[in-house]
């Protein structure tokens, strides 16, 4: 399973891979070469939190490139934590 890190900032979240999952991800899929963070920006945090779950699904997507049968199939899936205090948003967020 792949972790993607969630960090808050003022005005939104940023997403990257953790760099174990960056360096399995270059280990098995040495073609692709990852976006390092993904910025989404909101007014509220409840502004974000009323569409997370397609927006988690793009993150991934833009992170990884690929798409969410493949992270399910290569990978087992992702995760979305947040590297402070580990909590989990996706899945079972």
């Amino acid at each position: 399973m792949l972790q993607i890190t969630r960090s808050t900032q003022r005005d939104g979240y940023t997403f990257s891979l953790n760099p174990q999952s960056t360096l399995k991800l270059h280990e098995r899929e040495p073609q692709i070469r990852p976006v390092p963070r993904v910025f989404i920006a909101f007014d509220t945090a409840g502004d974000f939190d009323s569409y997370r779950g397609d927006l988690y699904e793009q993150v991934a997507q833009l992170l990884t490139q690929l798409s969410e049968k493949e992270l399910d199939e290569r990978f087992g899936g992702y995760e979305i934590v947040d590297p402070v205090t580990g909590k989990k948003f996706y899945p079972n967020a």
